[in-house]
């Protein structure tokens, strides 16, 4: 989605200063899947209201 790349040009602009690649796909992934848990979160929330 349009959202994650944003943050992946976020990245790539924090690496373009100096900091070590890995430490930035480590946040990347982290934060994708802190994501993830939160829409299954929601999920798991709004599913039950609706049926």
């Amino acid at each position: 989605t349009a959202e994650i790349e944003t943050h992946v040009s976020a990245f790539t602009e924090v690496g373009s200063l100096g900091q070590p690649e890995e430490r930035i796909f480590q946040k990347l992934r982290a934060a994708v899947r802190r994501a993830s848990q939160v829409h299954k979160l929601l999920r798991i929330v709004i599913k039950p209201k609706f049926k």
